[in-house]
């Protein structure tokens, strides 16, 4: 049995559980109103295709680079700089890392 205290009810409750999600009635009525089922999309959606002269000028800027290297005062090695040395173990002058010897 239907019993229309019930519905309205439940018609009341929606309203204050979403009361600060006012976009998921609309939503809601979207779908009521049948815009999902035709096909209408809610998110922006590109018009036209991009070329590849476009999309590959947009990627130019993407490629790899090397890593910025300086040279170590102490050993003269290459590092990166702002960091120890891997080969000699200095950093700004005094020693911070223990370097095992290579035999």
């Amino acid at each position: 049995m239907y019993y229309p205290a019930i519905g309205e009810f439940l018609v009341v409750l929606k309203r204050l559980i979403f009361k600060t999600d006012s976009w998921r009635l609309r939503a809601d009525s979207f779908v009521k109103r049948g815009f999902a089922a035709k096909g209408i999309d809610t998110m922006p959606n590109p018009k036209r295709r991009h070329s590849q002269k476009r999309t590959s000028t947009r990627r130019a800027h993407d490629a790899l680079k090397g890593h910025s290297l300086s040279e170590c005062p102490n050993c003269h090695e290459r590092k990166m700089p702002h960091r120890a040395c891997p080969k000699c173990g200095y950093y700004k002058g005094r020693e911070v890392l223990d370097v095992e010897e290579a035999s």
